[in-house]
């Protein structure tokens, strides 16, 4: 049964006089598969400052939970985004992953540590890459370094921004495949992007934040359930489908795409369908239409995409 990790309470927050967040109130379980969706300058980088701890809310309060209960910090690894690294700063993959250890100021890192680092550096699959430097790598090496790094720790939640920005596609979906690894051991991960297809692909459950406010916070399956079902029918000669559908007396809307019918039962389809077909009319596609997490965003956010 799901239990909270993170709870965010009537958080306000502000940049000087501005403010970014407004009495955002907010439940992270801890098999949370999270995506934060909203314009730029919505506050989905401040909501990621307020629960690394990275900045203080103005109002509200933000508690953490382990096990079910109470506690006061949970560990989190984050990943930032990949055009904020530094490629050319002289460092090595390994170093890179052992950084994201935790260890007492001139301290040295425990040989468990260093083992928990080995670990991670394979289970990245980075045996082969561990002394180069990272100037070297390509865009989804680097992003498997940092990843790396991130989750090192092994921490309870796992917070990405922009996680596969840059990336070309079988980065994407190596970088993909790895995070549904990382899912699987029981970490919480929340990944913050305004690219919406990864986010259907990866999260179960999206909130979207606008003007500094959680105006939607639901499970995929639900954001995008379609109250009304579209079947979209293409052919190869448009003005005399449309006729022919007029004679069926079917209602429908001709789109540049083909002509699209809401909610047709099994039998008016099959209808239609033969109908064209006697006629003489090729048909070219039938399918069902179904809403995109794109959509939604759009008509949850009044058409406002940035």
């Amino acid at each position: 049964m799901s239990q909270p990790i993170i709870k965010l309470q009537h958080i306000t927050a502000a940049y000087s006089e501005k403010t970014a967040l407004k009495n955002v109130n907010l439940t992270v379980y801890d098999d949370d598969y999270l995506g934060i969706i909203g314009p730029n300058g919505g506050g989905k980088t401040t909501l990621i400052k307020i629960m690394l701890g990275l900045m203080k809310p103005k109002e509200g309060q933000i508690s953490f939970y382990k096990n079910g209960q109470k506690t006061d910090h949970i560990c989190m690894g984050y990943l930032p985004q990949y055009t904020n690294i530094d490629k050319n700063f002289p460092i090595n993959v390994e170093d890179v992953v052992v950084s994201g250890l935790k260890k007492k100021l001139f301290g040295k890192y425990t040989t468990q540590q260093l083992q928990q680092a080995k670990q991670t550096i394979e289970q990245m699959e980075l045996n082969a890459l561990r002394h180069q430097p990272i100037g070297t790598l390509s865009g989804g090496q680097l992003q498997r370094v940092l990843l790396a790094r991130a989750i090192v720790q092994q921490p309870d939640v796992l917070i990405l921004d922009e996680p596969v920005n840059g990336l070309d596609p079988q980065g994407v979906q190596d970088f993909r495949n790895k995070l549904k690894e990382i899912a699987a051991t029981g970490v919480s991960i929340l990944i913050s992007s305004h690219l919406l297809d990864e986010i259907e692909k990866l999260c179960d459950r999206v909130i979207v934040i606008e003007k500094g406010k959680i105006i939607a916070d639901d499970k995929l399956e639900n954001l995008v359930a379609d109250e009304v079902v579209k079947t979209l029918i293409s052919t190869h000669d448009v003005e005399k489908t449309e006729l022919l559908v007029r004679e069926l007396g079917v209602r429908y809307q001709l789109t540049k795409d083909g002509f699209v019918f809401e909610n047709l039962d099994r039998e008016e389809k099959a209808r239609i369908i033969t109908y064209l077909v006697n006629n003489n009319v090729e048909i070219d596609t039938i399918r069902e239409l179904h809403t995109s997490l794109e959509d939604r965003f759009l008509q949850i956010t009044g058409g406002e995409r940035k």
